[in-house]
């Protein structure tokens, strides 16, 4: 595949090195962006587990309301794996739209079952309700040969 380059604008250094250093400073900003993130949610989980100091005096009673908030939390965000449920868009009689969507309905329930859904989804709940950034990437990695 080639590259298009219809301006013209690879072609002149200077213009080359001011892209460059453009984009540098982006990255550097958002990496710079993402260590405040990385240091606030270190904090969160601390207070979460409860990793405070213990108290000169002992007889004093704490009480962690992050964990119990979280806890109570959980279930309504995600609690099981979601049922798959593959039909057709028009109840006709059309026996190729039907086996396509019975393939399509199988295949899905496999996926989900076999592939690691569900402890994805509750370690990117749990993310998402402590740190605040619960994200799921899909990868697809494909066998040739």
């Amino acid at each position: 595949m080639a590259y298009d380059n219809p301006k013209g604008l690879l072609d002149d250094p200077e213009e080359s090195r001011r892209m460059a250093q453009y984009w540098k400073g982006q990255i550097k900003a958002v990496e710079e962006d993402n260590a405040n993130w990385y240091k606030r949610g270190d904090t969160i989980l601390k207070r979460y587990r409860d990793e405070r100091a213990q108290t000169a005096d002992q007889s004093q009673r704490r009480m962690n309301l992050l964990w119990s908030s979280v806890q109570i939390l959980k279930p309504a965000v995600y609690a099981r794996v979601p049922q798959a449920i593959c039909e057709r868009k028009f109840n006709d009689h059309d026996p190729v739209g039907r086996v396509s969507a019975t393939i399509l309905e199988r295949a899905l329930r496999n996926e989900l079952q076999e592939n690691g859904f569900h402890t994805a989804m509750r370690r990117a709940r749990d993310d998402y309700l402590l740190p605040g950034r619960g994200q799921l990437w899909v990868r697809y990695e494909p066998e040739l040969g």
